[in-house]
């Protein structure tokens, strides 16, 4: 549901900073961070202010981060990655994993004191639903629940499938067996809402939330400051900070100097590769030992792939289609194009997803051969061009690195010319999602919504998924695929996962490119900050460091 742009988070930054008068982590040369008192307050960086805190609008970033602190699920992952009970005291399963009962926590409560209940929950589901307002591609998730599949088609007033057993008590009937059903419930378009503030409060309700969650909304100002504060009578254990600061650039201005002063807790770096180097290398004085020190890396369960136009020349030929893959280098994607913010990806589950390949590097490119499989192909003897889509701008009419190395790379193995075409990321995904895709291939990205196979495999690749923007069709994927959601042990699952991921490895609709990874200076104050799923911050498992 995460269609991440393919722009490299280090370039974003890199905007940032020089807007706030930080070009990048060599200003910081010599500078000793400050260690604030380890306390109540958290303070981060709002690198992209969110444009509506409504749970069933799907985004990442920092609009995750807030999602997850002022709202919650029947289930959510821990800090560490572990998927646990919210929301619900317990669950069971029955009917042969068709039938899941959850019992709420009876001492839950929204931020204005009514108790949580089944009603909340049903409320939410059926509202995300709605065909006229609900969530683009929800279907796509939640059709495993009876009766969602004629909610959306506007044969249904209600969701059938999800029922309430008393006050607290909520029943799901699913269609068939589905493995990753309870890590669906950490996305937070089922997240129980209350019905009253969502009907009264208009179309901007979500600037005054009644959530469930650790955390309360008490400013909204996403151009300068959001504030978070701790809810005193959250039914769950309490998260450490008192209170959260999301800080815009115009509200600390000088991001570089606002972090080496503390009145900032995270400082993304817009590093290039020799500073990456340099961060890095214990013998290098370039970079005071002082700052290396707060140098810390998030591996995000991210995609970014080139998506293939499987039904005009070039690559309607796999022989094309390989020929790319042997012939772009990913390492030199990551280390030059990117300087260092990524990982160059060896399959398409990223390291973060259960059952992906060990985290290796693939296998140096080989543009000899390249060539040679190219040469191979049908369209070889044709002369013709490669038009490469991409949503990575710099500046208007100006690509992003990653578009100028891939288009290089795409023009050494084919001889073919090569044309950019850069399109805004909205306009691509549609263009690829209702198949008016004119371009013969396109830069993409897609970001985990939860831990699971399933959200990558599935979803991209399934016939007739709403994400699938290759609209590839494999009667034997959708076949592994069906045994996968019906299969009862985990390690089942994944062993069939695997299949599905070598026949892709095989069929090319995509080439994996790289998996994101991003480096920041983290204030010595900040013990841990977990990652969401979404790629936003988990807020409910930081910790600041232990006071000195």
């Amino acid at each position: 549901m995460n269609p991440r742009w393919a722009v490299a988070p280090t370039l974003f930054f890199a905007a940032t900073l020089l807007l706030a008068g930080c070009t990048s982590p060599t200003s910081l040369l010599g500078h000793t961070a400050s260690a604030p008192t380890a306390g109540a307050t958290l303070q981060l960086p709002l690198a992209s202010p969110p444009s509506s805190l409504d749970p069933a609008q799907l985004a990442g970033g920092d609009t995750s981060t807030l999602l997850h602190a002022i709202f919650s699920g029947l289930m959510r992952y821990n800090g560490s990655g572990a998927l646990v009970t919210d929301l619900a005291k317990s669950y069971t399963v029955t009917n042969s994993g068709t039938a899941y009962t959850f019992e709420l926590h009876h001492s839950a409560h929204f931020h204005n004191g009514d108790p949580v209940t089944a009603q909340s929950v049903l409320y939410a589901i059926n509202r995300s639903c709605d065909p006229h307002t609900g969530v683009p591609g929800i279907g796509d998730y939640l059709d495993v629940i009876q009766g969602v599949a004629e909610r959306l088609a506007g044969h249904a007033q209600t969701v059938s499938g999800v029922q309430a057993e008393g006050k607290f008590t909520v029943v799901f009937h699913l269609t068939h067996p589905d493995g990753a059903f309870l890590a669906k419930l950490t996305m937070p378009a089922t997240f129980p809402l209350d019905e009253q503030t969502v009907t009264h409060g208009g179309n901007s309700w979500w600037q005054h939330p009644n959530g469930t969650g650790p955390y309360r909304l008490v400013t909204w100002d996403p151009q300068k400051t959001v504030v978070l504060e701790r809810y005193q009578h959250f039914y769950g254990p309490k998260p450490a900070y008192e209170t959260v600061d999301l800080l815009s650039a115009s509200a600390v201005g000088n991001v570089g100097q606002a972090f080496t002063q503390g009145r900032l807790d995270l400082l993304p770096l817009a590093a290039t590769p020799a500073e990456t180097a340099a961060f890095f290398s214990p013998s290098s004085t370039a970079v005071s030992n002082s700052v290396r020190a707060l140098l810390h890396y998030y591996d995000f369960a991210t995609l970014q792939y080139l998506a293939f136009n499987l039904h005009a020349p070039p690559f309607s030929d796999i022989a094309a289609r390989r020929a790319v893959d042997l012939g772009i280098d990913r390492s030199a994607l990551v280390t030059t194009a990117l300087g260092g913010d990524g990982w160059p990806a060896s399959g398409i589950l990223p390291p973060e997803i259960p059952g992906a390949y060990a985290q290796t590097d693939p296998p140096p490119a080989n543009l000899q051969l390249a060539q040679q499989v190219w040469r191979q192909s049908r369209y070889a003897s044709q002369e013709g061009t490669i038009t490469l889509e991409s949503s990575e701008i710099l500046a208007p009419g100006q690509p992003g690195p990653v578009t100028v190395a891939l288009a290089n790379d795409l023009h050494q193995i084919s001889n073919w010319n090569v044309s950019i075409v850069l399109v805004s990321g909205n306009t691509l995904n549609q263009s690829l999602q209702d198949g008016s895709f004119t371009g013969s291939v396109a830069l993409q990205g897609w970001q985990a919504d939860y831990l699971d196979p399933q959200d990558f495999l599935d979803l991209l690749f399934r016939t007739g998924k709403s994400n699938n923007l290759t609209h590839f069709s494999d009667p034997t994927v959708n076949d592994l695929l069906g045994q996968a959601d019906q299969a009862a042990a985990s390690q089942q699952r994944l062993a069939l996962y695997r299949q599905v991921e070598t026949v892709l490895l095989r069929q090319l609709p995509i080439v994996p490119l790289y998996f994101d990874r991003e480096f920041v200076l983290r204030s010595p104050s900040v013990q841990s900050l977990p990652l969401l799923p979404e790629g936003g911050f988990d807020l409910r498992d930081a910790k600041p460091a232990p006071a000195h």
